[in-house]
């Protein structure tokens, strides 16, 4: 469980009412108000969030008076279409990355609070079962991510890099030229073999991947059984927020591999 050092304290003394019935103050909040030389608080907060939100109605106000004042009348149509679409794209941009990292900044909460939770009312025995409950179920994410990677390189005929050694293995006939006819339509048979093998065995760890992904979620079923009903919803709090960590991470890793797989059949 990754620890953020906009909700984690250092010296890791949390208290329930200073990070979970209020607001948490981002580490970029403290950066700011430390350099302007004031005390961050949630009052300095809102203050500053409202004469944010005044100043970015009075530039937007500026910015479409200057745009009439610029330009011609036959020419303000495209003109300000064209500085709208530029500069709204990228608004746009950083407002989704401000609203992922809110997201993640609420999931931070989440999971502490859970962990908080568990620590204060489990005791030590339930605590190490737990953590080997998460534990097992991070395996699960994993290996459900490596099922996702075969199956996709299955599916675009790119077997994984452990089958390239058999690129390795060629076919030779001494007392044959190299260009004999009857040696490279073998050859092109030997490659065509290969490359169905490769294929045939990818399918084979894929079907040992679906095995392996079914024992171990039926192991991390039988431990979460054994979860006191008291810790089960702070459990399940906690394994919400690393799914969704994970699967952010298992979409970049699987639209990175999709690009390459694209490229490799373009070439």
């Amino acid at each position: 469980m990754v620890r953020s050092p906009s909700v984690i304290p250092k010296n890791d003394v949390i208290t329930a009412q200073t990070s979970f019935h209020f607001a948490i103050i981002p580490i970029e909040c403290r950066y700011f108000f430390k350099t302007i030389k004031q005390k961050c608080t949630f009052e300095a907060i809102k203050a500053h969030q409202n004469f944010l939100e005044k100043r970015y109605k009075t530039l937007e106000n500026e910015r479409e008076n200057k745009l009439h004042s610029c330009f011609e009348k036959q020419e303000w149509t495209s003109t300000i279409s064209f500085v709208k679409n530029t500069i709204e794209k990228v608004l746009e941009n950083k407002k989704k990355n401000d609203q992922r990292r809110l997201d993640n900044l609420l999931l931070d909460q989440i999971r502490e609070k859970a962990t908080l939770e568990i620590k204060n009312t489990g005791t030590q025995s339930e605590q190490q079962h737990i953590q080997r409950s998460h534990e097992k179920f991070m395996r699960t994410l994993d290996i459900k991510l490596q099922l996702d990677k075969i199956e996709m390189r299955f599916v675009e005929n790119m077997p994984p890099p452990s089958l390239n050694i058999f690129d390795k293995l060629e076919l030779y006939a001494k007392e044959l030229k190299s260009n004999d006819n009857v040696l490279s339509s073998l050859r092109e048979q030997w490659k065509s073999i290969l490359r169905k093998t490769k294929l045939d065995l990818t399918a084979l760890m894929r079907q040992a991947k679906v095995a392996e992904l079914k024992q171990i979620n039926d192991e991390h079923q039988k431990l979460v059984q054994e979860i006191s009903e008291h810790l089960r919803e702070s459990y399940d709090k906690i394994c919400h927020v690393s799914r969704t960590r994970h699967e952010q991470f298992a979409k970049r890793k699987l639209n990175f591999l999709a690009k390459r797989a694209c490229t490799i059949n373009e070439n």
